[in-house]
């Protein structure tokens, strides 16, 4: 999955559904929810180039993070944070 472009060129943080970014090396692609009046939130985190996925769904609202459906920045979430850390960019 690769995002599209914009009109200039450059690739948009978002394609057809998913967040697309490459972080610290390694290319991510997510997908968060939050629905603030079932008080329900998920993350789905994907690394295709370790076979790694991570999946969290919730009756709460704690998953959800500030993060704008113009950007993809999901290192800001704390539990992906974790994920990362523990599985993604771990020394052998």
């Amino acid at each position: 999955m690769a995002p599209p472009p914009d009109r200039r060129g450059h690739p948009l943080p978002y394609a057809y559904g998913w967040s697309v970014q490459e972080y610290r090396g390694e290319h991510h692609l997510w997908h968060s929810g939050w629905d603030e009046a079932a008080g329900t939130s998920s993350l789905l985190l994907l690394v295709p180039a370790r076979h790694l996925g991570f999946v969290v769904l919730t009756n709460g609202e704690g998953l959800h993070w500030e993060n704008a459906l113009t950007e993809a920045a999901v290192e800001r979430s704390p539990f992906a944070r974790a994920f990362l850390d523990r599985f993604v960019f771990t020394s052998p």
